[in-house]
């Protein structure tokens, strides 16, 4: 009995101290189990932090959130691989069900690019790919080559430039504001007449109007492409190309600058920086220049995107070269340099001219800041620094009175309004609303309109009235993305990022719409137009014109000149 006895205390000691052991080893494998639970719930309250931590720039706060995304599943991928305690088999199996879900949505699905804020954007593969139409297109007929049909009396003898067009970039001031036209503010007519709408290569490029002929800039295969059209058809009139190709994430591909149209030229900067001269009858090579190599300039993250100016007999450009090289003019009949001045990096706005003071100047808006120039020297007469970090200006400043400007920027920066005034020989520019009314308006890429003392712009993509005297903000409704605006009469349109037009009623009250329709199909980053009662719009991948004529102030206009052979 006593020897029974032994035997079974003997054999109880191993299950009696093995019961500890199973029991942490089954906390240790509930405690691994959990782990992923926790390590999820972990990033989303990262996540979360960081997008209310980030809220006034949109663009980190989905930046940041994806990558915050993308690390919390790769962390429960490899969590699932070595710490839950299941068989390898089931581990293999879960790695290999992700690796065919992965497979099976690359096989469905194409990276087209990234939205304004940018978010990735995909499409089903077998949807054409937005670069198509410009393949399509690089190797226009023999009958545009040689401006045919048309006659060649037509193409020899382009129209001049008169009160009433729209010359270049967001208009003859810059300022996006349309003065001939009175738009409907019934629903009912809406959307207008259809007159055309045809493919055109890839780019950012807005459209410049003269007469009956509208030019812009396009990305035809390996070629950065100027085209001319006819207004009412939209017809290819010439086609003038340079090999050059500037392409890069998320911006896409293509020329960003809008031509500008000056006596009987055609000035352009491609998204490369080669500045061309051409002639407007045909599109011949008057001159050109790489305003980035001979000024020793880095180009720019997202290109070279500003539109040139012309002025009395000199082509103003800003390609932020050191040394003196940070805006530079050229003779507009030789091309010969005539002055630069300037030490800063460019910005993405363009040079306008302006008259502050009572004084004509250039205003350019780059790395650094707003100056002003001497439009005769280049000499800089003053600067207002607003710089944003790393990024960059690229919002067209707006020139609201003879001593004051709105400038704006996004990532968090937000606008203000800047006061030149000039005591003797002495200029000074300083800020007229407090700092804490700065992140009131933050415009990112995108231009803003003005009227009776308030600005109009997209905040990170969502429609708002800035009130430039206290530096509040009225209302933000209505999100648009990053689009671009026109300003015509008292109705703001807005050209949705998404590709609708929108009319919003230009008041301080509140944001009323007035009317829309869609009026492209894909991403719309490009500054719409509307000149002699037509609305220009178009993307990376169509153009479209609209008939807005019968609500013109004056639809019967004089006999055009038209300039010499």
């Amino acid at each position: 009995m006593l020897e029974k006895e032994r035997i079974s205390a003997e054999t109880a000691e191993p299950a009696s101290a093995a019961a500890p052991a199973t029991m942490l080893s089954g906390k240790l494998g509930r405690i691994r189990r959990r782990v992923g639970a926790v390590l999820f719930l972990a990033a989303m309250v990262i996540q979360q932090t960081a997008w209310h931590w980030l809220a006034e720039d949109r663009t980190r706060q989905v930046m940041v959130a994806i990558m915050i995304v993308a690390f919390a599943l790769l962390v429960l991928v490899l969590w699932w691989m070595f710490f839950p305690g299941a068989t390898w088999r089931a581990r293999f199996q879960g790695a290999a069900a992700v690796a065919v879900a992965i497979g099976i949505w690359i096989g469905l699905f194409r990276l087209d690019g990234f939205s304004g804020e940018v978010l990735p954007q995909f499409s089903m593969r077998w949807k054409p790919a937005a670069g198509r139409p410009a393949r399509a297109l690089a190797n226009p007929p023999a009958a545009v080559a040689k401006h045919q049909p048309g006659g060649a009396a037509e193409v020899r003898r382009p129209p001049l430039v008169e009160p009433g067009d729209w010359p270049e970039f967001r208009g003859s001031k810059r300022d996006g504001v349309v003065t001939d036209l009175q738009l409907s503010k019934n629903e009912s007519d809406y959307p207008p007449r259809l007159m055309w709408r045809r493919p055109v290569g890839a780019g950012w490029s807005s459209f410049a109007v003269v007469g009956p002929w509208a030019l812009t800039q396009e990305q035809r295969a390996d070629d950065e492409a100027v085209v001319c059209y006819e207004l009412e058809t939209g017809r290819e009139i010439w086609v003038h190309t340079d090999r050059g190709r500037f392409v890069r994430e998320p911006s896409g591909e293509g020329p960003r600058g809008t031509p500008t149209v000056v006596a009987n030229g055609v000035l352009t900067v491609g998204a490369t920086g080669l500045l061309n001269c051409l002639d407007l009858a045909t599109g011949a090579v008057r001159w050109s220049h790489e305003i980035l190599t001979e000024n020793s300039a880095q180009n720019k993250e997202w290109g070279t995107s500003s539109s040139p100016l012309a002025f009395e007999d000199l082509v103003v450009v800003n390609p932020g070269g050191p040394n003196g090289h940070g805006v530079v003019a050229y003779d507009l009949k030789t091309g010969e340099k005539r002055w630069s001045a300037g030490n800063d990096k460019s910005g993405y706005a363009s040079p306008q001219l302006a008259k502050i003071g009572g004084v004509e100047q250039i205003l350019v808006f780059d790395a650094a800041g707003l100056a002003g120039h001497d439009p005769h020297r280049g000499t800089e007469l003053w600067k207002f620094p607003w710089k944003n970090g790393p990024q960059i200006s690229v919002a067209q400043p707006i020139v609201l009175s003879d001593h004051e400007v709105f400038v704006g920027n996004g990532y968090g920066h937000g606008c203000t309004v800047v006061e030149v005034l000039a005591d003797g020989k002495a200029w000074t520019a300083t800020a007229l609303l407090p700092a804490s009314t700065a992140k009131n308006l933050k415009l990112k890429f995108n231009g803003a309109v003005a009227r009776d003392g308030f600005v109009y712009g997209l905040d990170e993509g969502i429609l708002t009235c800035f009130d430039l005297k206290t530096g509040e903000r009225r209302w933000k409704r209505g999100r648009y993305g990053y689009g671009q605006l026109l300003l015509v009469d008292d109705v703001v349109l807005v050209q949705a990022e998404s590709g609708e037009v929108v009319l919003v009623q230009a008041s301080p009250e509140d944001e009323t719409v007035l009317a829309r329709f869609q009026a492209l199909d894909d991403k719309t980053w490009n500054q719409p137009v509307i000149c002699h009662g037509k609305l220009l719009v178009r993307n990376a991948t169509e153009a479209a014109c609209y008939d807005m004529a019968p609500k013109a102030l004056a639809n019967v206009r004089p006999e055009r000149r038209h300039g010499s052979d």
